[in-house]
């Protein structure tokens, strides 16, 4: 996997993307909120442990294909992924930025 996970990483050059640490927590009942890093590479979310991890396998990933994304009120300055259009699932996302203005530019970066 370290050989596909670094082919993700050379392909880094050909996406827009966004990085950066980030609070989240899943959508599994617990509001068990985490510190990761997050890539935004084309379509797909991945989740680091760290930014030193990047070339290990993600925590989680997710493909922002076809999901919404919305302003949630689960935490301030909270950004809500929903995997599936018509009903919340185990598998959205709550992002927590450290401002609004971050919290917009993420938004706006989950939506592109």
């Amino acid at each position: 996997h370290e050989q596909e996970n670094a082919s993700l990483i050379a392909d880094e050059a050909e996406y827009e993307q966004k990085k950066g640490y980030v609070t989240y927590s899943k959508n599994d009942g617990k509001q068990k909120w985490k510190r990761g890093y997050v890539v935004l590479q084309g379509t797909m979310l991945h989740v680091f442990k760290t930014s030193d991890h990047v070339t290990l396998k993600p925590l989680l990933s997710r493909s922002l294909h076809g999901t919404i994304i919305t302003p949630s009120d689960a935490a301030e300055h909270c950004v809500h992924i929903q995997v599936d259009p018509v009903t919340t699932s185990p598998k959205d996302l709550f992002v927590l930025a450290a401002d609004a203005e971050e919290c917009q530019q993420w938004q706006q970066q989950f939506v592109a």
